[in-house]
């Protein structure tokens, strides 16, 4: 994201699969970016429709993003 606003945390973390599940576990993370090289592994509340991703000069770089959709979840009590 372009706005650091929404940052959450920065973390030097070993892989990227943690650094995603990093973001898992924290309630309010959209997005994560990684960089392989350093191990920087930085979480993000806004969402994929919140500002936007800007290219990196590093190729080292990765972007997650976390979606949520009504369709992974079923009703609970929902009786008519």
């Amino acid at each position: 994201p372009i706005n650091n606003v929404q940052l959450i945390a920065t973390k030097y973390i070993q892989t990227k699969f943690l650094c995603s599940a990093a973001c898992n576990q924290e309630s309010s993370c959209r997005i994560f970016d990684y960089d392989l090289i350093s191990k920087l592994c930085r979480l993000f509340e806004g969402d994929s429709t919140t500002g936007s991703i800007n290219l990196s000069s590093s190729p080292t770089s990765i972007v997650g993003v976390v979606s949520i959709s009504s369709s992974i979840y079923s009703s609970i009590n929902n009786q008519l």
